[in-house]
C-alpha cells in the first residue's frame, strides 16, 4: 500500500505539473511547477525504499546477492526504457511541432505520467491478490 500511495503521488504530481503549465502559459515554469513536482518527489521517496524492501523481502540470504543484482538489473533495464520512451516523445513532439519546447515537454509529460500510472495499476493489482491470498 506505501507503494501505491507514492505512486499516486507521483501521477498526481506529474499532472499538476502538467496542469500548471496548460493553466499558468506566461507564468514563470519553476514558480508554477514547483509544487507539482515536490508531491511527485516526495512520492518517489515513498516508491524506491519500500519497492526494494519488498523485493528483497522473499529472496533466501544466501541467494541475497543475487537478488539484489537482479533487482538492480531490472531497475536499469526500466530506467533506460523509460528514459526512452519519455525522450523519444519528447523530441517526435519537438519535431512535429517545428521546435515548440512546451508543446514537447508538455506531450513527454503526459508519457511520463502514464507510464507511472501503469505501474500504479499493477500494484493495486498487487495488493488486491496478496489480500485475497492471505484471506
Amino acid at each position: 500500500p506505501l507503494v501505491a500511495a507514492g505512486l499516486l503521488a507521483v501521477v498526481i504530481g506529474l499532472a499538476g505539473t502538467w496542469l500548471a503549465l496548460r493553466e499558468f502559459p506566461h507564468a514563470p515554469a519553476p514558480w508554477v511547477t514547483a509544487g507539482p513536482l515536490l508531491i511527485a518527489g516526495i512520492g518517489s521517496g515513498l516508491v524506491i525504499a519500500p519497492n526494494q524492501t519488498l523485493t528483497l523481502s522473499q529472496v533466501p540470504v544466501p541467494q541475497a546477492g543475487s537478488g539484489a543484482g537482479m533487482l538492480q538489473t531490472g531497475q536499469r533495464i526500466g530506467s533506460a526504457a523509460g528514459i526512452a520512451a519519455v525522450g523519444s516523445a519528447f523530441f517526435a513532439s519537438l519535431a512535429s511541432k517545428h521546435g515548440d519546447f512546451t508543446a514537447a515537454f508538455e506531450h513527454s509529460l503526459v508519457v511520463a505520467t502514464a507510464i507511472i500510472a501503469m505501474a500504479l495499476i499493477v500494484a493495486l493489482i498487487d495488493i488486491v491478490v496478496s489480500r485475497r491470498h492471505d484471506q
